[in-house]
This record gives C-alpha cells, sequence and structure tokens, in this order.
C-alpha cells in the first residue's frame, strides 16, 4: 500500500469538519421571508374583498412606510442594506393585516416607522430584535390611540372586533365567523384564509406546529377551567377564532428570532402565550390580548431558552448530591478522616523538612552535656517496667493503636531524615 500524502489527509479531515454534523438547507432568508409574504396573500385577498379599496391603501401604507424606514434607517446607521430580504415587508404586511380597514391613513404610518425603528432596527436588525416588530407597532398605535388620537379621529377605531361585539350582548354565526362574514380587522376575520396560509407554511417548512397548537390548547384548558362561561362549546370557538388568536399563533409567534429554539422550550412559550391571553381576556381586555401576550413572551424567550437549551455534547453535567445511607456513609467517613490525617501528617514532615534546611546538617548529639545528676539518678532509681506485647488484631480496631502507628511511623521517617542529613547511613 503506498503510503498517502499528509497534506491530502488534511483536507480530507477538513472536508469532513465541514460537512458534519452542521445541518445545511438552502432556504435563505428571502426564500423564507418571500413563502410568508405568500402565505399571508389569502387572508389579505379576503380582506380586500370585504372591505374594498379602503383595506388595500392601508396594507399599502404599511408595507411603503417599513420600507422607507428600513432603507433609511441603514443608510444613516451605515449599515447592510438588508430591504431585498423581504423582513421589512414582511413587518409592514402583517402590520397591515392586524389594523382595522377603516383607520386613518396616519395610523399604518405610525405603527410600520415604530415597528421598523423602535422594535427592529434599534437592536441591530433582523435577527437581533427580541421582541415582534409588528406586535409592537400595533401596541404603539393603540397606546397613541388611547392618550392622543382616540381624541380627534373618535372612539369607533381599534375597537372593531367580533369580542367587543359579543361583550356588548350581540351574538355571531358561527359558520360566518369561519368564512370571516364578520367585523373585524382585515387579515384575522377569516379562519379559513388564515389556515390555508398556516397549512402552505406547515408543508414549505417554514414553520412547525408546537408554538400555535401549544399556544391554542393551554387557552382552551385555561378557558374551559377559569373561563366566564365554563365547557360551553360556542364561547371557546368564539375565543380561539375571533379576536387575532389563530393569525397570531400562526404568523407571529412562530418567529424565529423572538421564539425560543429548543422543543421544550416552544411548548413553554406556547402555553405562556395562551395562559396570558386568557388572563387578559377574563380582565376585560379583548382585542389587544393576544399581542399583550405575545410581547411578554417574547421578553421571556431568552430566559426559556436557558432554563430548556440540552447541554451539549461532552459538556459537563450538573454534579447532583447523593445521600448515603447505612454502613456507606460510615466508610464515607472513615476515609474522609483518613484522607485530612494523611493530609497533616504530610503537612508536618514537610515543614520538619523544611526547617532542617535551614539550619543545615546537624552533627553529633545535641543534648550532650545538657543532663542533671539529678535526672540521672532518677534514671537509675527507676523501677523496671515490665513491657508486654498486646494483641494487634485486637488493637487494630482503636483509634488510639491506629493513631500511634501513625506517630511512630512518623518518627522513624523524622529519624532518617535526620540521619540523612547528618551524612550517616540510614539503620536498616
Amino acid at each position: 500500500m503506498s503510503p498517502q500524502n499528509p497534506e491530502s489527509i488534511r483536507r480530507k479531515d477538513l472536508a469532513c469538519y465541514l460537512q458534519r454534523p452542521f445541518v445545511r438547507d438552502s432556504l435563505t432568508t428571502a426564500d423564507c421571508m418571500f413563502l410568508v409574504i405568500v402565505a399571508l396573500f389569502p387572508s389579505a385577498g379576503y380582506g380586500i374583498y370585504m372591505y374594498g379599496r379602503l383595506a388595500a391603501y392601508v396594507i399599502g401604507i404599511s408595507v411603503g412606510t417599513a420600507i422607507v424606514c428600513e432603507l433609511v434607517m441603514s443608510l444613516v446607521l451605515f449599515r447592510k442594506v438588508t430591504v431585498l430580504d423581504y423582513s421589512c415587508v414582511v413587518t409592514g404586511f402583517m402590520l397591515g393585516l392586524i389594523l382595522p380597514p377603516n383607520v386613518p391613513f396616519l395610523y399604518p404610518v405610525i405603527g410600520s416607522a415604530a415597528a421598523i425603528l423602535l422594535g427592529k432596527m434599534a437592536f441591530g436588525g433582523l435577527g437581533r430584535n427580541f421582541v415582534n416588530p409588528a406586535a409592537a407597532g400595533k401596541i404603539t398605535v393603540v397606546i397613541l390611540y388611547r392618550l392622543v388620537l382616540g381624541a380627534r379621529f373618535g372612539d369607533e377605531y381599534l375597537t372593531y372586533s367580533p369580542l367587543t361585539l359579543v361583550e356588548r350582548g350581540g351574538i355571531l354565526d358561527l359558520r360566518e365567523l369561519l368564512l370571516g362574514n364578520v367585523p373585524g380587522c382585515i387579515g384575522t376575520g377569516s379562519v379559513v384564509t388564515i389556515a390555508i396560509g398556516a397549512v402552505f407554511l406547515v408543508l414549505t417548512n417554514v414553520i412547525d406546529l408546537t408554538v400555535p397548537l401549544s399556544v391554542l390548547g393551554s387557552f382552551s384548558v385555561f378557558y374551559f377551567l377559569l373561563g366566564s362561561h365554563g365547557l360551553n362549546a360556542y364561547y371557546l370557538v368564539l375565543q380561539l377564532c375571533a379576536g387575532g388568536l389563530l393569525f397570531e399563533a400562526f404568523f407571529m409567534a412562530t418567529d424565529y428570532t423572538t421564539s425560543p429554539m429548543s422543543r421544550r422550550g416552544k411548548i413553554w412559550y406556547g402555553i405562556i402565550i395562551g395562559v396570558l391571553t386568557g388572563i387578559l381576556r377574563k380582565l376585560g381586555v379583548m382585542e389587544t390580548s393576544a399581542l399583550l401576550a405575545l410581547l411578554a413572551a417574547n421578553l421571556l424567550s431568552r430566559l426559556i431558552d436557558r432554563r430548556t437549551m440540552p447541554a451539549a455534547f461532552g459538556a459537563r453535567a450538573r454534579i447532583r448530591r447523593t445521600t448515603v445511607h447505612g454502613t456507606a456513609t460510615t466508610r464515607a467517613r472513615k476515609r474522609e478522616r483518613e484522607e485530612k490525617r494523611n493530609t497533616e501528617q504530610d503537612a508536618r514532615f514537610e515543614a520538619f523538612e523544611k526547617q532542617a534546611a535551614t539550619q543545615g546538617r546537624i552533627g553529633g548529639s545535641e543534648t550532650a552535656g545538657t543532663v542533671s545528676e539529678k535526672a540521672l539518678e532518677l534514671q537509675k532509681s527507676r523501677r523496671p517496667v515490665v513491657r508486654r506485647t498486646p494483641d494487634p488484631e485486637l488493637l487494630s480496631g482503636l483509634p488510639a493503636f491506629e493513631e500511634l502507628e501513625e506517630q511512630k511511623a512518623f518518627e522513624e521517617a523524622k529519624k532518617r531524615r535526620m540521619e540523612q542529613l547528618s551524612g550517616k547511613k540510614p539503620q536498616e
């Protein structure tokens, strides 16, 4: 076998590194946004068919304002022009669809400008925003309407929804609600057109159903348990199909940038949106309840990712403390005592070595000529001591005997070390 060239081996390893384990897809950002625009066309077309050219004007003004604002901000901040990735078109398109058809033309201008400038470009552009831009634009319009614009244009705008009519005592036909023959926003009234767009996005792998099903399922459970009408299916279908909940669950809550990445995180994300929507509607907030819940979940998205993201392969897992019972506890404590004793003995021996090294070599007897006569007399007059060797098996389990053996080993090591420093040959 002929030897391989090392350069070719390195190239093969590099090619393997670049191919695996990364996931590659030919779908670009522009392609993804274009597919979302196509999915929004059924809702927009039906809204224009229902409400006429005013709806078309609102959508067109919203999209145009979004394009101009993003282009101007890119040029002013010397950033790359990202108009051709169609993200600003999607933002303006969604904002136009969640506005009523009879609003003054100032509303879509303010909403689109706020969505692009405050909800997107202020944080660095596409991929860096942490709230949905279209939802931020709609909430900005609602706040300005409540504070300023409502006093000028009257009280008939932004409260134009089926939920408001039902709360005022009206009755809606569910068939008309599914077909969109009810008053409401431009693109959120027809359940059929929303379903067509959602199926298209699922078939083209732009979104998955984890977040929408979590939103709708958690809202249904909450409404059945704590709703005003209990297990009444009519009011549940009305709450699901009206108020823009379906549109926001399929088209806005599935935004890549503002939603969690893990599957478990997406489930919790959808549950938060559904439960908060139910709470807000319980408190009387009808039209903007789903949008407010979506913005609150957007703010919690990074925290959800941090808590639910699975650990990478090879990462150190958390150390779990386990409680040891019975004889294992005794063995563990004995092992800790032995390790502590050995550590102290090593520390004492090292301290002795340092002290002996600083004093230099020791020769002769340090106590020569220092013993008194009285001490010698006491030594001669003492009784002989009969030393008995105890049974090692009986003393081996006593802590005092173990400490004595350790002290004896320490003294012998000390003696051998002193003899080595003095130049004598250690005794065997």
